[in-house]
């Protein structure tokens, strides 16, 4: 379920910081669908922990039904069996028998097909298939409904479709296949999909598998989803609120029917497209946390550079050695210390995101305007930005607890005060941060309303960075201000670390200045 789309006063982009699912066994990978597709200009700078997707497929029809426990979809249907259409399951497997339980109970009429119907200790209430209704014979359970599920395994379609090619014509046929590996899917030519009629192309990694399935069955509205949930999400309705299903096809009336089917399951229909983006729908569940090596590799570039000069600052320099950065340190206290100053310049990268959006916009002095791929990237990657840092916060915050000649232990008279100051914002801080992280959560996040969403990840947001900033500041500030601690010149590490973040709160302070604020949102209102 996304999130409702905000008033057209209140632009995303000056409201948050980082974008913080036997022969007939289940087809289906065990990944939950991942959809991740383009963000609208203005959704791309929203809040912090926000997925850049919640505002990009927005039903506004639907908004009356959002916020319904998926039970209360399945009752509402109930109501009006008369208007759903009977539907056919060819496949007995895992995902089949999942799919018939969602139907029949959603209120259809459900023909279930397979190859041997009349399998021993198989009944209506039990036995080994415990479903409310009989199996029957392909060609039957075909013929008993215009909207046809095939569950088999993809590599079963060449002989089923030799054997029913003729029966399909006609009907609107739903893959929900996936390949058993990610193959490539680029297409060997210009001219897209293969052609419909002649040989079938089964040995073309290319094309997907719908697209096999639409040229061999050129009489059949071939429909590529469901593909994207697996067996156990549909039998033990789990996956969000409102977990989307993306819908691809060349026919708009098959479409239609399709989505009408989805929303009676209690899911979100997506136009995906036409039949050719079952290419990119059917790689979905071979994605290992798409959109996170780049924030990835940016932490770990960070937390290198920053442990080497460390490093080289404390222990390496001539005289740098001393009573106060040992070597026997760097397992835990050196590197809890730098784990701070990474995840302090994290979270400012979150934050200075959108802010160097709303700059961009500022100088362009338009919201329509594309951002550039690195910007694009940048807001992103806000959300597994936020998550890493706050990852580290809680490292930090585990080994200073553990440390017990921490600097509150370590300052007499007034530092006391100042230390403990801090500590008192950084607890803040991570309270915040954690609030973040939850609400990053789709289940949560979608529960909320636009307002309540806005508030905690951008006004939340943006007060868990002054307070993480300040601590930093009053803790080490007795620091910067000892020369002892610049060994050879080399300010100390949390110098370097501090200064992006008060550099990201300073420009947003520029931006909240009335004037400029002003027009800010007369450019984001398109005035």
């Amino acid at each position: 379920m996304t999130k409702p789309s905000p008033p057209p006063s209140l632009s995303p982009a000056t409201s948050g910081i980082f974008p913080l699912a036997a022969d007939e066994k289940d087809p289906h990978a065990s990944s939950s669908f991942p959809l991740d597709p383009s963000p609208s200009v203005s959704a791309a700078t929203s809040a912090p922990f926000s997925d850049p997707v919640r505002f990009a497929m927005h039903d506004k029809a639907e908004d009356e039904a959002l916020f319904l426990p998926r039970s209360a979809h399945l009752d509402r249907s109930r109501d009006t069996l008369t208007a759903r259409p009977p539907v056919a399951i060819l496949g007995a497997g895992w995902f089949g028998r999942a799919l018939c339980q969602r139907l029949h109970q959603a209120g259809y009429t459900v023909h279930v097909g397979r190859r041997r119907p009349t399998a021993a200790g198989e009944g209506v209430a039990g036995g080994s298939f415990p479903l409310p209704v009989l199996p029957t014979t392909y060609f039957d359970a075909i013929e008993s409904a215009r909207v046809i599920f095939l569950t088999i395994p993809h590599r079963a379609h060449p002989a089923f479709v030799v054997d029913y090619a003729a029966a399909l014509a006609g009907k609107i046929l739903v893959d929900v296949s996936n390949p058993d590996e990610d193959l490539p899917r680029r297409s060997p030519s210009p001219g897209g999909g293969p052609r419909r009629g002649g040989s079938v192309p089964w040995r073309q990694p290319a094309y997907s598998i719908a697209e096999q399935l639409a040229q061999a069955l050129p009489q059949t509205q071939v429909v590529k989803a469901f593909n994207t949930l697996s067996a156990y999400q549909l039998e033990h309705d789990i996956g969000g609120p409102s977990p989307q299903v993306l819908v691809c096809t060349d026919y708009a009336e098959a479409q239609r029917e399709i989505m009408n089917i989805v929303r009676t399951l209690g899911y979100t229909p997506v136009d995906a497209g036409t039949l050719r983006m079952a290419r990119d729908t059917e790689s979905i569940n071979f994605r290992f946390f798409p959109g996170w090596w780049g924030a990835v590799t940016f932490t770990v570039f960070l937390f290198l550079i920053f442990f080497l000069y460390d490093l080289v600052a404390l222990h390496l320099l001539p005289g740098a050695n001393n009573s106060s950065h040992q070597f026997s340190d760097l397992p835990y206290r050196t590197i809890g210390k730098v784990m701070a100053s990474t995840a302090l310049v994290l979270l400012a990268s979150t934050n200075l995101a959108g802010v160097t959006a709303n700059l961009w916009q500022l100088a362009h002095r338009t919201a329509q305007r594309p951002f550039p791929a690195w910007l694009a990237n940048w807001l992103a990657a806000r959300k597994a930005l936020g998550l890493l840092a706050f990852m580290l916060v809680v490292f930090h915050v585990i080994t200073s607890a553990m440390l017990t000649n921490g600097p509150a232990f370590a300052l007499a008279g007034a530092q006391v005060a100042n230390a403990q100051g801090s500590l008192l914002l950084a607890t803040l801080g991570v309270i915040l941060y954690g609030i973040l992280c939850v609400t990053s959560i789709p289940g949560v996040g979608s529960a909320l309303s636009w307002t309540e969403w806005r508030f905690i990840q951008s006004t939340c947001g943006w007060w868990a960075l002054a307070l993480v900033t300040a601590h930093s500041f009053i803790l080490r500030l007795p620091q910067w201000q000892d020369h002892s601690y610049y060994h050879r010149n080399m300010p100390p590490l949390s110098i370097l670390t501090f200064i992006p973040a008060a550099l990201t709160l300073f420009l947003k302070v520029v931006l909240l200045l009335p004037p400029v604020a002003e027009y800010l949102e007369m450019i984001q209102n398109g005035r």
